[in-house]
């Protein structure tokens, strides 16, 4: 039987090489030390994340770590902070009516370390929930992350992800916008170099009225990096005046590196709003000439361009010591890159 991750919504010519993630893909992190039984909360069940039914009962049947919270509606917003380095994790959150969360998931696996990391979130009525994914791998480890989203009625899901880290790395979101004006956005800043691998397969489906969701991306490749993104909208029958967006905006800084976009809108209503883009470009010259003309050498001048990529993500991020740490990492990161 075939094991696939991040397969597309809507499949193509199979020559393209978009459909689903490749090969290097299919083996998942060490099953050691798994739990033989747990429990979580029904919500949970039929849920399906990015990467698809296939990572997700992988994850299920030999998870090593597994952690469910429940949030009720209080004053202030609670925070829950973790950092992962390796094994297999599910994480879960059902954040109740009126509840405020902020999630943070900190990846910091180093060496060959691999890590399998599902999680799920359930937004109930009204709920308002901020999942941060920071990757701040070494360039040597495997990572597979995913993510389901179900949100109920005004239910409002932001994500923010920094993804910078490892050899093979590949993320998922799936949101299910069931309740009416329920909203969903994901924004992501990526950088892969030299010979790594990034497959991303992002989706937003709409049924509930006056649902919105924005899926962005701003990138930077450089080396061999062999990138791969999908970007989804999909309105279903009934949810009329929804309004779904995705694009991507990708720098490369090498000529060898691959770079495979496939933005997608599927419609099954007809009083929706749609879009999508993509841009590919290079680094700006007459930029880099503006800068050197007031002084910067011309090194300091594209670390300063490439890095603006991240800011729009970066500020997203409200715990101030965790953004340094991301400013800091991003720092070390744009320094190795054999382009400066």
């Amino acid at each position: 039987m075939s094991y696939r991750v991040n397969t597309i919504p809507m499949t193509t010519w199979n020559h393209l090489k978009v459909n689903y993630a490749p090969e290097v893909f299919e083996k998942g992190a060490n099953r050691t030390g798994k739990l033989e039984s747990y429990t979580v909360s029904p919500v949970f069940d039929d849920m399906i994340s990015g990467a698809g039914v296939d990572f997700d009962n992988d994850v299920k049947a030999n998870a090593s770590v597994v952690r469910t919270k429940s949030v009720a509606a209080k004053k202030g917003a609670k925070t829950f902070i973790s950092e992962y380095k390796a094994g297999v994790v599910r994480e879960c959150l059902e954040a109740l009516e009126g509840s405020e969360t902020e999630l943070v998931q900190i990846i910091a696996s180093e060496n060959e370390e691999q890590l399998d990391l599902l999680t799920q979130i359930y937004a109930h009525k009204d709920s308002k929930i901020k999942l941060y994914i920071l990757n701040l791998s070494g360039n040597r480890s495997d990572v597979r992350h995913s993510v389901a989203i179900r949100a109920e009625e005004n239910a409002d899901v932001e994500v923010v992800r920094i993804a910078m880290g490892g050899l093979h790395a590949l993320y998922g979101i799936r949101s299910e916008l069931i309740g009416d004006n329920s909203r969903c956005n994901v924004t992501t800043a990526y950088l892969a170099d030299n010979d790594e691998v990034l497959d991303i397969n992002d989706s937003s489906i709409f049924y509930g009225k006056e649902t919105f969701s924005e899926i962005k991306a701003t990138g930077l490749l450089s080396g061999r990096a062999y990138k791969t993104l999908r970007e989804t909208v999909d309105f279903k029958r009934g949810c009329v005046h929804a309004i779904g967006h995705e694009g991507e905006d990708t720098v490369m800084l090498s000529d060898e590196v691959i770079n495979l976009t496939t933005p997608l809108i599927l419609c099954g209503e007809e009083w929706v709003e749609g879009m999508h883009a993509a841009t590919t470009t290079r680094l700006d010259d007459d930029m880099l000439f503006y800068l050197q003309s007031r002084g910067l050498p011309l090194r300091d001048a594209k670390h300063l361009i490439i890095e603006s990529r991240f800011s729009p993500a970066v500020d997203l991020i409200s715990n101030k010591m965790i953004k340094t740490r991301v400013i800091n990492t991003i720092g070390d990161k744009l320094d190795a890159l054999s382009v400066l």
